[in-house]
């Protein structure tokens, strides 16, 4: 396992030669003290359907849950179906939809922003 850190961030990488990843980060301190934020969680199309999307999101919610987090937090766009089901076989609960979540960015306004999130 690869671990790349940076301030603030903790990468995770499962395999060097496939690129997937997933970024957790502390949200504002101000907003929730209680809250991690898995920012981006991503498996190469030729690496998909073998569990790592599974892996890399048990190891996000461990290294949160090992930081004395609480709750998890996960964003994602109404189109992206397949990272809904996703996030619903992990476990996590839907807890807001923003429907001018995307307001200022064009190419997605049209978009919803769904907010998931998952007990630690």
């Amino acid at each position: 396992m690869v671990q790349i850190r940076a301030i603030g961030v903790e990468a995770f990488s499962l395999y060097d030669a496939i690129p997937l990843n997933a970024q957790v980060y502390p949200l504002d301190h101000f907003q929730r003290k209680d809250l991690a934020v898995l920012w981006d969680i991503r498996v190469h199309p030729d690496a998909r359907k073998r569990g790592i999307g599974a892996r890399l999101f048990r190891h996000a919610a461990d290294w949160s849950r090992g930081k004395g987090y609480g709750q998890l937090g996960l964003e994602t766009q109404s189109v992206n179906v397949p990272a809904c089901r996703f996030y619903a076989k992990q476990g996590c609960t839907l807890g807001a939809i923003h429907r001018y979540g995307y307001a200022g960015v064009p190419d997605v306004a049209h978009e919803a922003m769904l907010l998931w999130y998952f007990d630690l």
